[in-house]
């Protein structure tokens, strides 16, 4: 798929370490903005578990742990710790000069981090692409939570307000939309306060849970048998193309909510315009080479995974996906386009959802050549008296 790869079912571990013991007076009665926006001691780190197979749709490991390049992560304020009497209002606003301008509602907004192996630890470590260190504010005014989704957009496909983060994510049928949220309980998490309160929390490794936000559909073509039991004719099949037809090609992710947490998480489409088709990739992220007839994927006599498969949207009600597929044979004679226009629809009544990968078997049968016989009938003479005699002078 994309350069970037993922698992299928994700697990991101933020691990905040906590560095040698401050006289930080968390109860001070007041504290000036200057002091509350300066960090702490307290690190924010992430890390992740094993090491984990890499490709942008792909079955997890038994962890459901991942390597990736360019995550976009958010640490937003998500109450009040009470704890200071100058709290400022959550607001996620954005400021025009965060440097001069703080808002202390919001720590981490859309920043680029890359999920790297690392050898030694046999973890995967969530490094910061900018190569700085980052910290919890000294300020105990906010818990936090953390967000992430992948892949991460530029901060102008990113719409900003008092309460929420939204992208506008791009559809291609080749990659992965994943997001995700730590889901702690505690009232002071995560804050630099929370870190300090016990021993237990200062080791805690705070979890985000990713989770899928497409489905994918991936396709098999098997040799069928002509009437005498014989698959040697399907078996010079090869498959030139496959086309996913009238798919939305832009979406847009609810990263974070806070008036309705609800919300969180959901990725919208219009399934009235930009629409687009989607062309089958083979798993090189290249196009087949249809002019090359023998590089193309053949039709066997098992059921033989076709290409890397789709990456869309779960079809709203009534939407119908239509699937164009073209056939050649090793010789390189094409055959007429084969359109199906269908509903994705799943047996006992279950429905499709995103986070699951669902499989179209195709059974492909030889060509047969169009012979026809004809036969004449004989001239009979007609009968004599049909009609008036004449006579030529």
């Amino acid at each position: 798929m994309k350069k970037v790869k993922f698992l299928s079912t994700l697990a991101a571990s933020l691990l905040m370490l906590t560095a040698c013991s401050s006289d930080e007076d968390l109860t001070a009665p007041r504290l000036t903005a200057e002091q509350a926006f300066a960090d702490s001691d307290v690190e924010i780190r992430l890390s992740s578990g094993s090491k984990a197979v890499t490709r942008s749709s792909v079955e997890s490991n038994s962890d459901g742990l991942f390597e990736a390049e360019g995550l976009g992560i958010f640490l937003l304020a998500k109450d009040y710790l009470n704890i200071n009497p100058s709290e400022a209002p959550i607001n996620w606003a954005r400021s025009g000069n965060p440097t001069t301008s703080p808002n202390f509602s919001i720590k981490m907004d859309n920043v680029e981090a890359n999920a790297v192996f690392n050898a030694d630890t046999t973890a995967t470590n969530i490094v910061w692409t900018d190569g700085k260190t980052r910290y919890y504010p000294i300020g105990s005014w906010y818990s936090n939570r953390f967000y992430g989704y992948y892949p991460r957009v530029s901060d102008a496909n990113i719409t900003a307000t008092t309460t929420q983060r939204v992208a506008r994510m791009t559809i291609d049928g080749t990659q992965d939309i994943i997001w995700g949220r730590d889901h702690a309980t505690a009232p002071e998490a995560y804050s630099a306060y929370y870190f300090r309160m016990s021993q237990e929390n200062e080791q805690e490794v705070p979890q985000i849970q990713f989770e899928h936000k497409l489905m994918r559909i991936t396709f098999t073509v098997k040799a069928g048998a002509d009437p005498y039991g014989s698959t040697s004719s399907a078996r010079n099949m090869r498959v030139k193309s496959i086309t996913l037809q009238n798919v939305p090609t832009v979406g847009y992710l609810t990263i974070a909510d806070y008036a309705n947490s609800e919300n969180e998480g959901t990725l919208s489409f219009d399934w009235t315009r930009n629409l687009g088709d989607l062309k089958l990739l083979d798993v090189n992220d290249t196009p087949f080479n249809e002019a090359d007839p023998q590089s193309l994927p053949a039709v066997t006599d098992e059921a033989t995974k076709v290409g890397q498969g789709f990456l869309i949207p779960v079809p709203e009600v009534g939407h119908h996906l239509t699937v164009k597929i073209k056939m050649t044979d090793v010789s390189g004679t094409e055959f007429e386009d084969v359109e199906w226009p269908f509903e994705l629809e799943l047996a006992e009544g279950k429905t499709l959802e995103a986070g699951k990968s669902y499989n179209i078997p195709f059974t492909v049968y030889g060509p047969r050549d169009i012979v026809v016989n004809a036969k004449l009938a004989q001239w009979e003479d007609g009968e004599e008296g049909t009609f008036n005699p004449r006579e030529l002078n």
